[in-house]
């Protein structure tokens, strides 16, 4: 699967980057820490040569523990400083004004033995969808950047004061002309680095699949609550083999359609956080680790809040006809043999998804819970 993205707007980035790197003290680069190589713009080096550098390995809720702990220190043997974070919860952030500093502590040192209290800036840089502009929000406070769970959002540079001696600058996600590695485009599609739009999706969660099933067979198989994955044959190539586990997992959630036949292609949709907006927004065992963990740090004294915008969630039943609509029902709310988005709203409950007539004969029913502020759903399993 040959995968390549580069945009216009990414040409203009880097010359923007090549123009203002001049008028920043250092460079914070932001990787994901799920694939920090990967994620990891090879002209960055080039382009920030000379630099100070802060490395954030983003996402470590979502990584292998271990595995970020070899990397953070394998970059620090590479000379750059370290700092873990999950930008999203909030998670290590409150280190960076620290870390800045000491990054900094010569520069500093010398403009204080001048008498001289100057600004630090820092350029914020990462490929997309990488969660710059959320790290920044959590750095700032406040919402200063625009963040969606896609590539491609940030499309110009902002200029975010943290506070009277700090100012960050956002830039937008910028890849490289041409992945030599195929694996390289790979992960990135995997983690929406790369728009859902140019990919084959039903073939990238074959890949997906393949590579979970290799390397984390265990989480795959309880996740999806097989009694066992299928065995790769002798010469089976990855997709084949993916798409056996895409058939295995689909039909054990059940996505099925006419026929009995299971939906490869929506159940490949649901593999990973998709960036589509029609997405679940979680993989089946992220969604439920998700979930526990929000029910632990809620149980016994507030209610269920949203991951996303932080507002107020509410448990109740979804229901789906076939993989072809979705709407959610709060406790108490009437079911009837045929329902419309009129008759599912007058009992309280959300259309998420058409059609707008869903026969009670042939829905599937799980529960969960629905943020009504942003349509985010986490599901129970």
């Amino acid at each position: 699967m040959n995968i390549q993205w580069y945009p216009g707007h990414m040409t203009k980035t880097r010359r923007m980057i090549a123009e203002q790197i001049k008028h920043v003290d250092a460079v914070c680069e932001i990787v994901d820490a799920r694939i920090p190589v990967s994620s990891r713009n090879p002209d960055v080096d080039e382009l920030t040569a000379g630099k100070p550098r802060l490395v954030v390995l983003n996402r470590v809720d979502q990584a292998d523990p271990d595995a970020t702990k070899r990397w953070a220190a394998w970059f620090r043997a590479k000379g750059y400083a370290v700092m873990e974070s999950d930008a999203k919860s909030g998670a290590g952030t409150k280190q960076f004004a620290a870390a800045v500093k000491t990054l900094l502590a010569d520069k500093l040192r010398a403009y204080a033995e001048k008498g001289q209290n100057r600004v630090v800036r820092v350029m914020i840089l990462g490929v997309p969808n990488v969660g710059k502009s959320t790290f920044i929000n959590r750095i700032a406070g406040r919402k200063t950047a625009k963040t969606e769970d896609r590539p491609g959002v940030t499309r110009a540079k902002q200029w975010v004061p943290i506070d009277r001696g700090l100012e960050l600058l956002d830039t937008p996600g910028i890849l490289w002309p041409k992945f030599e590695d195929q694996s390289v485009g790979l992960n990135l599609a995997y983690t929406g680095a790369v728009k859902d739009e140019i990919l084959d999706m039903e073939t990238l969660g074959c890949h997906l699949m393949a590579y979970l099933g290799t390397n984390y067979p265990e989480a795959l198989r309880t996740g999806y609550k097989l009694p066992s994955l299928p065995e790769r044959q002798d010469g089976e190539e990855d997709v084949a083999w993916g798409y056996r586990l895409l058939e295995a997992a689909g039909k054990k959630r059940g996505f099925l359609i006419s026929g009995g036949e299971v939906d490869t292609e929506r159940m490949a949709k649901s593999c990973w956080t998709s960036t589509e907006l029609a997405s679940w927004d979680a993989s089946h065992w992220k969604c439920r680790r998700r979930r526990n963990s929000l029910q632990r740090q809620n149980e016994g004294s507030a209610p269920m809040n949203c991951p996303s915008c932080g507002k107020e969630m509410e448990r109740g039943s979804l229901y789906t006809e076939l993989g072809r609509g979705l709407f959610f029902l709060p406790p108490g709310g009437k079911v009837g043999f045929w329902d419309t988005k009129r008759s599912v709203e007058q009992h309280g409950g959300i259309v998420l998804d058409g059609p707008h007539h869903i026969r009670g004969s042939d829905r599937a029913t799980v529960h969960g819970y629905v943020c009504r502020a942003c349509k985010k759903i986490l599901l129970e399993y």
